[in-house]
């Protein structure tokens, strides 16, 4: 799939990783050693599970060898909110 999406369509993929425990997360990251594309890049969230505040951060940005992005939830929609934008502009620079 690499070879397609980006050798050929010349376009960026990611792979988005999901974890719902730093324990569970360990099976995931060998999954991600398991693509063989150096290209491929990895989105991360800002913590485990979903987004919730209460959650503890996701330790593992920096730490994986490919390009990544960070995901933040800026409107809340895990936090019982959603109805406008809300940041938590500390809460996102901690993380």
């Amino acid at each position: 799939m690499g070879d397609v999406v980006i050798g050929e369509l010349q376009l960026n993929l990611y792979v988005r990783l999901l974890s719902d425990t730093h324990a569970n997360f360990a099976t995931t990251l060998e999954a991600v050693n398991l693509i063989s594309h150096p290209e491929v890049r990895v989105i991360l969230k800002d913590s485990t599970h979903e987004f919730y505040l209460n959650r503890p951060n996701d330790r593992y940005p920096g730490t994986i060898a490919r390009p990544t992005m960070m995901e933040f939830d800026c409107t809340g929609e895990f936090n019982g909110q959603g109805i406008i934008a809300n940041t938590w502009p500390e809460a996102v620079l901690n993380r």
